[in-house]
């Protein structure tokens, strides 16, 4: 029971903040007493002044974190009014003589330095013609305040809940589109590195194979982790490039310029093997050999911007939105929101274009 309502004291923000308080108000109603007291001829220091007050004020130091404590652990769960009139009533006619006590016998420790009987029924008029009714106001506060800060608690917990639900379903989503991607992107490598093995060329077909090896690698590192860098995605990107050369041999040539400064920059797993293979796919199926796929990544202000250019048969719809782009267009949705930018356009230089606009984040 005490373990539990030491779990639900107030923080030190809290604590510090309620000391200072009940010090404050001490002060505040000391200076006035003192104030009066010069007046009427009566001679005193603010100090003995000071020190008679802080029995009948010190003690809501402690005894305000304590109510918070005890509504705190009231049960969350919907109850009727007069549950809940029961239980602060009772809390009231515990706390209250507790604190009223506390307050006599320091006071009489104070002022007399012992706790003799006779002392202390000298403050007892003190005790019983004070202003109970101010008393009742500070405790009605304090229980205000206290079932602000449990709601406020209460809201903020569901808050956390909703966005650690968010981020779970984000996360599945995510992970059921990098599994329907990840055979879709193994199954067209693997069509690809057929054609070295059966043409027979074995040492074309040891290089497909080292390529697709650390490709898989790569996906197995980053199986749990979304985002990866610029430079460990070109990698991947390179050893894909890589194996698609083989395969088209002098049909695809391949232009790549990336910025150094944007290598450091975290990006989505396997955002570039898509549109890398839209481009390719799209350019293989041209009569004529002069296929150049142009990837450009460069910084733009506060973005990350992917350039990618390939020809494309301009007689037949160019329809861009594969299963691999349309997956891409969905994660970058689920991470970045609004705040990235997908085109796919047709150029007049018979060039097809796909734009990507990232945020870096700076």
């Amino acid at each position: 029971m005490l373990r539990k309502l030491l779990q639900h004291l107030p923080g030190r923000v809290f604590l510090l903040t309620n000391t200072l308080t009940w010090l404050g108000l001490n002060s505040i109603a000391a200076w006035l007493s003192y104030s009066r007291q010069i007046e009427a001829g009566h001679e005193t220091t603010y100090l003995d002044t000071w020190l008679i007050y802080i029995p009948w004020w010190g003690h809501y130091i402690w005894f305000a974190p304590f109510v918070s404590a005890c509504i705190a652990m009231f049960p969350e769960q919907k109850r009727s009014v007069w549950l809940h009139v029961r239980d602060n009533l009772a809390l009231f006619m515990v706390l209250m003589p507790t604190i009223w006590s506390a307050s006599l016998l320091s006071a009489t420790l104070m002022q007399f330095g012992n706790l003799h009987w006779e002392n202390v029924e000298k403050l007892l008029p003190t005790l019983i013609t004070g202003p109970f009714h101010f008393d009742m106001i500070i405790y009605a506060a304090i229980v205000s305040i206290a079932y602000t800060r449990k709601s406020e608690a209460k809201v903020a917990n569901e808050q956390k809940r909703n966005r650690e639900l968010a981020h779970q379903l984000l996360q599945t989503e995510l992970d059921a589109l990098k599994a329907q991607l990840n055979p879709h992107f193994l199954f067209n490598t693997l069509n690809s590195i057929a054609s070295p093995i059966r043409l027979q060329d074995k040492d074309q077909a040891l290089i497909a194979l080292s390529e697709l090896s650390q490709m898989l690698r790569k996906v197995l590192e980053h199986q749990n982790n979304e985002m990866t860098t610029l430079a460990q995605e070109m990698e991947f990107i390179n050893s894909y490039l890589t194996i698609q050369q083989m395969r088209f041999v002098n049909k695809l040539e391949v232009d790549i310029d990336v910025e150094s400064e944007c290598l450091q920059y975290d990006v989505p797993f396997m955002l570039l093997q898509p549109i890398v293979e839209n481009a390719v796919q799209h350019g293989s199926r041209l009569e004529s050999d002069d296929n150049l796929i142009q990837l450009k990544i460069y910084s733009e202000g506060d973005e990350l911007v992917v350039k990618m250019r390939n020809r494309f048969i301009a007689d037949k719809q160019h329809k861009g939105f594969g299963i691999g782009i349309e997956n891409s267009h969905k994660r970058l949705t689920r991470i970045y929101g609004d705040e990235y930018q997908l085109q796919l356009k047709e150029c007049k230089d018979g060039y097809f274009e796909t734009l990507v606009r990232l945020p870096t984040g700076e």
